[in-house]
Formats: structure tokens, sequence, C-alpha cells
């Protein structure tokens, strides 16, 4: 059986009981989806509207406090995921937003809509290819738009343990901080922002003391990290000579 088909089955047996599992409703997880907020507007014009793409949606958790987050903003949102079931929770928890939905794997995108930003958050170690995935993010993406990869760093205990005994979390071995990077690279994207995302309580005091740009000089402070946070921009189209 498949990477893919194995994810599939798992999110479609667990979509009825996933938030109540997986408690995604709190404040670290609100920091991680303020983090990519920041990171993919600080990289995109301004815009009258932006079309953004989440892939790996799943219950649509990220997607409601990305879109409280930006209520000010004029947002066209996209919502990906591989389960039909997991997205039928997502329409309910989303009600109140225009959202449309897509029922798709990231590595062959189902849809013809380009798209000024696309994120994933936790969901590209769970791809089957993510070198195909980041190929179909790259050709959604309209020219100076962004990419935004947020994804566990398995060398801190806490997702290494998890990472060990869970077979659906191996590949966070091969979806490591520096293999993204480079396919990000390798794919004709601009790697802008490459670097570490501790919870909420270590940041803030440490940041007191020191910027993260020294932080990450020693080695212990990126292993002591949660997640790693990254943005790769696809370059403007060239101007005829």
């Amino acid at each position: 059986m498949s990477a893919r088909q194995d994810n599939l089955d798992h999110y479609e047996t667990i979509a009825d009981h996933f938030d109540e599992t997986y408690n995604r409703e709190n404040s670290n997880h609100l920091y991680k989806i303020d983090q990519i907020s920041k990171v993919m507007f600080d990289h995109l014009p301004a815009l009258e509207f932006y079309d953004v793409m989440e892939l790996g949606g799943g219950t649509g958790i990220h997607a409601y406090h990305f879109l409280e987050a930006n209520s000010h903003r004029n947002i066209r949102y996209t919502l990906s995921d591989i389960s039909p079931k997991m997205l039928e929770k997502a329409k309910v928890r989303l009600a109140k937003f225009n959202v449309d939905y897509v029922v798709s794997a990231a590595e062959n995108i189902a849809t013809d809509k380009s798209f000024d930003a696309i994120f994933c958050s936790g969901a590209m170690h769970h791809f089957e290819d993510a070198r195909a995935s980041i190929e179909s993010m790259r050709d959604h993406l309209r020219p100076g738009g962004s990419i935004v990869v947020c994804e566990p760093i398995v060398w801190n205990p806490v997702n290494f343990v998890k990472a060990a005994k869970d077979r659906l979390e191996w590949s966070q071995f091969t979806a490591t901080r520096s293999n993204v990077a480079r396919m990000l690279q390798e794919s004709g994207l601009n790697l802008k922002v490459n670097r570490v995302l501790h919870w909420r309580a270590g940041p803030e005091f440490m940041r007191m003391l020191w910027p993260y740009e020294k932080l990450e000089a020693y080695p212990l402070f990126d292993m002591a990290a949660v997640m790693y946070l990254q943005v790769a921009t696809k370059p403007q189209a060239s101007q005829p000579s």
C-alpha cells in the first residue's frame, strides 16, 4: 500500500474525532499560524485581493485562525486535503468564511487556479512525494508569489519519539529542514526565510536577550526547536529584451 493511501485511510478513519485527538486550539499553534501569516505577507506585494491556498488543511483549524487574523485583508482562500471527510469537517468550522474546497493530493494539485501564496503546516512530511508536491505548488504559484512551509524538526526529543513510534510520522526523517530547503531551490524558487520556530514560551524570553539570527549560530538552539519555517518565492517573469 502506498504512503498516500495509508494517509488517506488514516484521516478518513479519524476525521470524526480528529479535533479531540489532536488538540490544536492552544497558544502554541496560534503562534505558529501568526508566524506563517507574518512571513507570508512580508514577502508579498500589497494587493487588492490575495488568492491563498493551504495544502493538507484537514479540518480547517489553521484556516480558521489564519482568516480571523487577516480579516482586514481581502483573501480568497482555497483549502485542500486528500481526505473528503476531513474537508467536510472543515466546511462546518469555516461556514462563516468564503472558502473553496479541493479534494486533492499535493503532488498534483487538482485545480486550474493560480495563487499568490500557498502554504502547508505540518503536512509536508505526509505527502507521498515532497519534491513533486513542491513542483506542483510552484506551478500553481503566480510570479512573485510565495510558498510557506512549516514542519516539525525531527531531532527535537518530542518529535523524535513521535516519529519513531508512528509509521505515518517516519517521513519526518526525510522532510528535514535541509532537504526541503534544497528541494525548494532546485525547483527554481528563491529561498527567502529558513529559520527555526520555538514554542511561544521559549522565543519570547530568549529574544529579549538575542535575536534569532545570533541564537541560530548555536547548534543546541536549533536542536531544541520544535519546527522550522521556510519561505520561497517564485521569480518574476522575465521581461522581453
